[in-house]
Order: structure tokens, then C-alpha cells, then sequence
């Protein structure tokens, strides 16, 4: 009865827009903009799948932009979002997998949360088939637009906890480019290029990095072996042509490869696996995108019409040294380098999108639009394992009506997805149809002010991990329901002169969570059978804060100095399922989910000596997590990892750059030296498994 009512809704909204507009035609934008505006008058993709200010946009979102990426110390994505604030997950820095929570919601690559189907990770708006947020270098990357809960409405399974949006450059104006050479006591050496420009209708950016990284020194003063990366490097490029003013053809490509990254399989030094056990990691994800966009020459009426294609392969390794004086739970420890274990991942996506605009800036905007996907995965330790196909077809609606001169927004939204699920076996196929509204309301009683309430739904689909198994640890769960949630938010915005901040309390209820659980059936190589299964329920519910102060432009300055805390508190994080045991103390926290996360920290950036700098430090609180380092043996080959507190700790960053030789006009030279964990402080955030101590990098970059 409740989906009958939110179709009749949004009907009754087609209705309306068609009586004061003329019906568009079948096509949509996805005009990449320019975010250099401030506060609410951001221009933002993501949220809308068009372009809006943050003013209209009635969820919480987060833009990352060009200068905060440049400032950074960080050398791909995942580690960028930590300095920002979210939550991620890896097996140290080599070459394992990087994943990222939202509001608690996310995938842990160890353990009982062993699931990437939580938050979405696009590539200017479309699927890259890519979750590892650590493959993404950060060359060529314009901003990135980050959506807080669900956005089911606007992309379909996955965005459960939110989207992560990585927007490109576009390229503009006279040659340009960047150069940077350097080398540090992680990073063995990096170079990084990046080119733009634009002429006669003829538009191309491109950017590239090359980096390899070394085995490091923990917080501890250990040295972690087997935590290296031979070649870690990333191309992104794209190629555009625009006529008539207002249409585009452009081709987009990105490439990302990890050789030889290498992932230590026994946790920290102390463990009487380490440094005997250890994963190495082959990594590649390619993505192309060939697109047009269009528009009517007063832009009232836009269009856009997109194909993509892509590729994502993760090939690991195990091995074990014969030097191994203990009885593994991986099985007995072959000769090195013998292979112990073997996982082959592969996920291929084709996808059209279509879809457009009407919006004459008046009193109703409309986008409506298809989305087809075809994906097709193999994840296992087996070459012989079947693939799954899962075939989408949506067809979706979004829409404003601006009332009180545009100073009230009611926003509305549903989706309709058909998937079909089948596998090389014949008798395993599944089909289904899942209907997900959102609806919201952003009210600015002054130009600095906005006032947002939102309602938004998000699913997911099981993987072909956790449907037809792996061949190796997990067993199949055909019957797995697809995991829920509703989520309700409350906030404010406020842009006004030198202060920019957001508070956000929400609170999402949970269906049908995926969770792993032990079989207690003995596996040939050791150890048990894992199988998933759907929980009862869970609640997460929190605040969110983001505040900045420009003190300089306060106090009327040439420079700027900039103070920022970002928080996200999480009040209520509880499993509603009693079969559900981790730690003895917390039975019912869901794992892997810090009550508190912060960041803070102060930028200074003064154009006329040409110097930045920053200080950046976060604080990740204490969660219920499981403990590799020894595993509690019941008689062998059974296994039991405890269940422990983690977290509770601080990294301190620091960066500074400045202009050291101006060439007139052509180009400059900066130097940049980046401390990271200033403090020298012994963490990590997947357990035991402890990220670099004190380490240095410094770099040349000659701009032009």
C-alpha cells in the first residue's frame, strides 16, 4: 500500500510538470560543471544527476575540491578520504583491497563483515565496476562529490550507505600541464603528469602517476615485511569535442594497475605467522566511456546519452615460507614459493544510461532517464567456478518544485529495477523487481541559511561471493534476501562570510544485513566453511558535523587561515538479531563501526609569498573487531579468530609547498614535503594490521 501511494505521488508530480512545461525528450544532462563557487552555492552532479547548487540539494553531501586534493599528502583515493574524515578498510598499504563506510555502513575485507556492496564508487556518475578505493589514483581529478545515505533513487544497488563520485577535468583554455618528481621513505619514488587544453572545439586532460612503495616501519619500530608494491600507476584521459554551442561528444578512459603489492597473511611482527605468510596482489581496473551531450541553445532543455565498458581483475597469491616453525591455520605450509592459495576476481560491465532535463530555473525541474547494466562476475579460488550475470533494467524520475522565490524546495524521486540473476548453471537463476522512492525538503529563510529534512531508500543485491560461493572459504547462500535500509535525516547549512558548516543527525534502520557466519564444517586446507546469511535488523543513527573559519578573511588579510573539524558520532549502532555474538561485553554493536570519528585540523595558504600548508589530524574511536593475530585453535583444523576492542587512536599529517623558482611565463617550481604520522603513532585500522609509522616524502612540481 505504501508504494501505491509513493507512485500515485510521483504521477500526480508528472502531472503537474506537464501541464506548466512541454514534454521533454527521451535524453538527460550530465554536464560536467565547474565547483568553484563556495557553500551553498557549490555546483554539484551527483545528488540530482544534473547540475544544482548545494541549495537545492536536500541530503547531506560532501565535496572534496581540487585545492584540499592538491594539498593533501595522500597518493591515491582511499588514503584522501581517511584524512577526510571516513572510515577505510585494508590490509596495509600494498596491494590489498581498499574499502570505504559510510554512516557505518561499509565492507571490511577480513572477517565477518567480508562483503563491497555498501557504498558506490562512480566515475563521473557512471558504474566502473571498480569498489577499491585504493586503486584510484588521484591525477586528473577535478573534485569529488560525496552523497551521505542511501541513493538507491538516483543509482540503483549498492549506494547503501552513499555514493563517492570522482569527477575528472575537463580540459580548458591554453595548454597547461603539471610535473611532479619525488621520493620518500615509503614512497620509493613517484612521478606524476597531468596536461589540459582546449582549441577549436577540440577539448583534452589527461593525467598519469607512477609510484612504487617499499616495506615500512610501523609506529612500533618494526619493520613490516612482504608490504611492498613493484608498480602502482593510473591513467586518466579525456577527449572532447563540442559544436553548435551546447552538444559534446567525448571519450573518457581510465586505467588503474597494482603488480607485485604484496599483503602480509600472518598481521603484526609479533605473530608467529609473520613474516612467513604473506598475499601478493595483481590489481586491474579499466573503465571507457563514450558519451554525448546535448542542449537546447537557452540550455532549458538538456540531454546526455552514455555507454560504458569495463573490466576489474584481482589475482592473489599465497604463499608460505618452509622456514615456518608453526602449524598454520592456512594447512600445511608448502615450499616457498610454492603457491598456497589461489583467488581469481573478475568483474565485466556494459552499461547505457540515457536520459534528460527540462529546467527552466522556474518553479519545476524534471529529470527522467533508463539506466541498462549487464554485469558479469567470478570470484573464487577456483578458475572453474561458475559466472554470474546480473542483468538491470531501471527506468527513474527526479524532480523540484521551487516555491517563496526559490527559497522552499520539495524534491521527489522513484526508481523501478528489474534484475535477472542467473549463473553458467542453468539451475541457478533468480529474477526480481524492487521499487525505491526519496522525497525531501530544503527551506533557506536567508541567503546563508538552509534548513533540509530527506527520506531515502537503498538496497543491495548479493554478490556472486555470497550467492554461489567461492570454491574455497565461503559456500554458497542462494536463499540471501537483498539487504534494506530506510533512512531519515535532519540538518542545516551555513555559508556566511568566513564560516562554512553543516550538522546532520540521521538515523537508518536496516534489513536483512548481509553477515558471515562459521559453518563449523572443516575445510580440506584448513580451518572452517563460511556461509552468509541475512540478520534480523540493525540501527545506525547519528550526527554529523563539518565546520570551517577562515579567520583571515575575518580579519581582512591577505592570507588565509583556515581551522576545520569534521565529525560523524554514531548514538545508536546495534544489531537487532540475539543469534549475533562478537564481543562478550557488546554483543549487539554491530562490528567494525567506531562510535566517534573526527578530523581536524588548519590550512594556511598565502598567494603572495606562494606558501601552503597544512595540519591534519583524526581520531578514530573504538570499535568491536576480530583479532588475526592468533587464532584460538579447537582441535585442529578448526579455528576461532577472538573478538576484541580496536581503535582509539590519533594520526597527525603535515604538508607545506612553496614556490621556489618563477620561470615568468614559463611556469613555476614548488617544492612539497609531506610528513605523515607526525606523531609517530603505532595504528591501524583494520586490526592488527598496522599502517606506516613517521614517514617523509618530498617532491619537485613545475607547473606551466
Amino acid at each position: 500500500m505504501r508504494e501505491i501511494y509513493i507512485r500515485l505521488g510521483i504521477c500526480i508530480f508528472g502531472l503537474i510538470f506537464s501541464v506548466f512545461s512541454p514534454p521533454p525528450p527521451l535524453f538527460a544532462q550530465t554536464e560536467s560543471v565547474n565547483a568553484g563557487d563556495s557553500g551553498l552555492d557549490t555546483v554539484v552532479v551527483t545528488a540530482g544527476r544534473r547540475a544544482e547548487t548545494v541549495r537545492e540539494v536536500t541530503s547531506n553531501i560532501t565535496v572534496i575540491n581540487s585545492a584540499t586534493i592538491e594539498r593533501s599528502t595522500a597518493i591515491e583515493l582511499g588514503e584522501l578520504l581517511r584524512q577526510q574524515g571516513f572510515q577505510t578498510y585494508s590490509a596495509g598499504a600494498g596491494g590489498a583491497t581498499t574499502t570505504v563506510y559510510i554512516r557505518g555502513m561499509g565492507s571490511s575485507s577480513m572477517g565477518v563483515d567480508a562483503t563491497n556492496y555498501f557504498s558506490l564508487l562512480l566515475l563521473n556518475g557512471h558504474r566502473t565496476g571498480n569498489l577499491d578505493v585504493g586503486l584510484i589514483n588521484l591525477a586528473n581529478i577535478d573534485r569529488i562529490e560525496i552523497i551521505r545515505g542511501p541513493a538507491a533513487v538516483q543509482y540503483g544497488t549498492t549506494a547503501l550507505g552513499g555514493v563517492i563520485n570522482v569527477i575528472t577535468k575537463r580540459g580548458e583554455g591554453p595548454l597547461s600541464g603539471s610535473l611532479e618528481v619525488g621520493a620518500g621513505s615509503v614512497i620509493r619514488h613517484k612521478e606524476s603528469v597531468s596536461l589540459s587544453g582546449a582549441y577549436s572545439g577540440f577539448d583534452f586532460a589527461f593525467g598519469g602517476t607512477f609510484a612504487s612503495l617499499a616495506d615500512y616501519r610501523t609506529g612500533a619500530g618494526n619493520i613490516w615485511r612482504n608490504n611492498s608494491v613493484k608498480d602502482k600507476y593510473g591513467i586518466d584521459a579525456d577527449f572532447g569535442y563540442s559544436f553548435m554551442d551546447t552538444h559534446r561528444i567525448g571519450f573518457h578512459v581510465n586505467y588503474n594497475v597494482v603488480n607485485d603489492g604484496r599483503a602480509p597473511g600472518g598481521g603484526y611482527p609479533t605473530t608467529k605467522d609473520y613474516p612467513y605468510k604473506f598475499g601478493n596482489n595483481d590489481n586491474k581496473n579499466y573503465t571507457g566511456v563514450l558519451a554525448y551531450e546535448g542542449a537546447t541553445p537557452d540550455k532549458t532543455l538538456s540531454w546526455a546519452l552514455s555507454y560504458v565498458k569495463g573490466r576489474d581483475v584481482h589475482d592473489s597469491q599465497g604463499f608460505a615460507d618452509p622456514s615456518d616453525p608453526s602449524s598454520t591455520y592456512w594447512g600445511p605450509a608448502p615450499l616457498y614459493p610454492e603457491i598456497n592459495y589461489i583467488t581469481h576476481n573478475v568483474l565485466k560491465l556494459e552499461q547505457i544510461q540515457a536520459q534528460v532535463t527540462y529546467d527552466d530555473l522556474g518553479l519545476l525541474s524534471f529529470t527522467t532517464g533508463i539506466d541498462y547494466s549487464e554485469q558479469k562476475t567470478q570470484m573464487g579460488y577456483s578458475l572453474t567456478l561458475p559466472t554470474t550475470s546480473l542483468k538491470n533494467y531501471a527506468f527513474y524520475a527526479l524532480g523540484k518544485v521551487r516555491l517563496a522565490g526559490n527559497r522552499l524546495i520539495f524534491s521527489l524521486g522513484g526508481r523501478e529495477d528489474k534484475f535477472k540473476m542467473s549463473t553458467t548453471d542453468v539451475s541457478s537463476k533468480h529474477s526480481s523487481t524492487k521499487f525505491t522512492p526519496a522525497f525531501g525538503v530544503a527551506y533557506s529563510p536567508f541567503e546563508f541559511l538552509k534548513f533540509r529534512a530527506n527520506y531515502a531508500e537503498g538496497y543491495s543485491l548479493p554478490n556472486s561471493q555470497q550467492w554461489v560461493g567461492d570454491g574455497g572459504v565461503y559456500l554458497p547462500s542462494p536463499d540471501l534476501k537483498p539487504q534494506e535500509t530506510k533512512t531519515i535525516e535532519f540538518g542545516a547549512d551555513v555559508s556566511w562570510n568566513f564560516i562554512d558548516g553543516s550538522l546532520t543527525y540521521f538515523n537508518t534502520d536496516y534489513k536483512n544485513k548481509f553477515m558471515s557466519f562459521d559453518t563449523g564444517i572443516p575445510r580440506p586446507a584448513g580451518g572452517t566453511y563460511m556461509r552468509f546469511r541475512n540478520l534480523e535488523g540493525a540501527r545506525i543513527a547519528g550526527l554529523e558535523l563539518d565546520f570551517r573559519a577562515d579567520l583571515g578573511a575575518a580579519l581582512n588579510q591577505d592570507f588565509s587561515l583556515t581551522p576545520y573539524v569534521t565529525m560523524t558520532w554514531l548514538s545508536k549502532r546495534k544489531v537487532k538479531d540475539p543469534t549475533v555474538a562478537t564481543h562478550p561485553d557488546h554483543k549487539d554493536l554491530l562490528p567494525y563501526t567506531p562510535r566517534y570519528m573526527f578530523t581536524y585540523g588548519i590550512t594556511f595558504d598565502y598567494p603572495e609569498i606562494n606558501l601552503t600548508s597544512s595540519l591534519n589530524a583524526r581520531y578514530f574511536g573504538a570499535y568491536v573487531g576480530q583479532n588475526f593475530d592468533d587464532p584460538i585453535l579447537s582441535g585442529p583444523p578448526l579455528y576461532v579468530f577472538p573478538w576484541t576492542m580496536g581503535g582509539g587512536f590519533t594520526v597527525v599529517d603535515f604538508s607545506v609547498s612553496k614556490r621556489i623558482w618563477d620561470f615568468q611565463d614559463k611556469g613555476h617550481l614548488t617544492l612539497k614535503v609531506d610528513i605523515g604520522n607526525l606523531l609517530d603513532y603505532d595504528y591501524g585500522y583494520t586490526m592488527n594490521y598496522p599502517l606506516p609509522g613517521r614517514n617523509f616524502y618530498a617532491g619537485v612540481v613545475y607547473d606551466f
